[in-house]
């Protein structure tokens, strides 16, 4: 038997194969190129791993809770940065919205030198937070409540100290807590206006805890997220409102690599920390550091864009000082996918979102705003958003912040 197939017919099952090979290609190089750049990187230490994965998040917000009171301050807001260790440095911080610096050399020199820093700082406008106390003196001699006291009588009253660094981490250096009750007695009789403040890195051991931030006005955090999830924030914080929830927290936030094998941070993950240490209650921020050691991995400074991150976050920190401070919190869900602080100021109110997600977030907020209509402002993006029906989607990228404005 013979089959015959007309030139016509060959023709045509040619064009359809072509089409489909055509179709077939197409598809195998959208999966292509969907899979190298469709992915959000994910930060996990030296590895640089990647999730496709956009997950799903549903929350309600509701602006008719009872109001809490704003966190406690000591009614400033320090926006800080730390490591600003040579004197010539000060002036780069002048027009900023930094309004405090700390300076590791002024734990051991002399009260001439520590005058010297001092003054050049009140030249350009800004304040100092300083240990009195010379742990440690450049050689790596022990100091004592002596010096301390000292340089406590003979700065005292010079208008650049702000705010008195008694103790980094002292919990690893094994120090006693009497001895930093004792320079913080000698700093409020000294000088009652100025706050004293310890930084603890093992907050989750409540001996630590208790008897060290005793000896302070302001209990001091560094929940450095490196490769953990940025709940770790949201832990350590937690830790610290468990003790003396009257007294406030400031937040010292990684502006530096963990290691040499480890990436320093972007800009947006600077961003995601800085919000979610406020949101979970952190009325003082700074950025740890600028120009510290011969190493590259702790100098700021040789990072241009961070840099300029954190001088943007410094202005708007400056910014909403007034809501972060004063305004009643009228709902906050600190933790899950999706972190949030919601206050407000008469009829107006603010939302801070940060997604603490390892990928992006496919975000329906639905705001309870009793029945009322209302147009928001999206601050970073600087849009007009109108709700319908009181919901808002949107994607929010890994570390991603979104920031609304609204009145009822």
């Amino acid at each position: 038997m013979t089959i015959q197939i007309s030139r016509g017919e060959i023709v045509r099952f040619l064009r359809r194969f072509q089409i489909v090979a055509f179709i077939l290609f197409q598809l195998l190089l959208c999966i292509g190129v969907r899979g190298q750049i469709g992915k959000t990187p994910v930060y996990k230490g030296d590895k640089d791993l990647s999730s496709d994965e956009v997950k799903l998040v549903e929350v309600i917000i509701k602006a008719d809770l009872e109001e809490s009171e704003p966190y406690p301050s000591v009614g400033w807001m320090p926006i800080g940065m730390f490591c600003v260790n040579e004197k010539q440095m000060i002036k780069e911080f002048a027009g900023t919205s930094f309004n405090i610096l700390q300076s590791y050399p002024l734990t051991w020199q002399s009260v001439e030198e520590i005058l010297d820093y001092l003054n050049e700082a009140d030249r350009w406008g800004l304040g100092v937070t300083m240990n009195p106390a010379g742990l440690h003196t450049e050689k790596g001699k022990p100091g004592s409540d002596e010096t301390a006291f000292l340089k406590i009588h003979t700065l005292k009253g010079h208008p650049a100290i702000k705010a008195w660094y008694i103790g980094d981490e002292p919990e690893l250096r094994a120090l006693p807590p009497s001895r930093f009750r004792d320079v913080h007695d000698y700093c409020i009789s000294e000088t009652p206006k100025i706050p004293t403040w310890i930084v603890i890195h093992r907050v989750d051991n409540r001996n630590f805890t208790y008897d060290y931030w005793g000896a302070a006005n302001v209990k001091g955090i560094d929940p450095y997220v490196y490769d953990r999830p940025l709940d770790h924030i949201r832990n350590v914080t937690d830790h610290a409102k468990a003790v003396y929830p009257e007294k406030p927290i400031w937040t010292v936030v990684e502006t530096h690599a963990k290691n040499e094998n480890t990436p320093f941070p972007s800009t947006a993950k600077i961003r995601a920390m800085t919000y979610d240490a406020i949101i979970q209650g952190a009325t003082g921020i700074f950025y740890w550091g600028y120009y510290c050691s011969k190493d590259p991995i702790w100098r700021l400074k040789k990072y241009p864009e961070q840099l300029e991150e954190t001088e943007r976050l410094a202005r708007e920190l400056a910014e909403w000082t007034p809501w972060i401070l004063e305004a009643p919190i009228v709902d906050q869900q600190p933790g899950g996918d999706l972190h949030l602080v919601l206050r407000r100021q008469g009829n107006e109110y603010l939302v801070f979102m940060v997604n603490a997600y390892a990928g992006d977030l496919a975000m329906k907020i639905t705001f309870d705003l009793a029945g009322m209509p209302v147009n928001m402002t999206e601050y970073q993006l600087g849009k007009e958003i109108v709700l319908t029906n009181s919901t808002v989607t949107d994607t929010l990228e890994r570390w991603g912040v979104r920031i609304f404005q609204f009145k009822i």
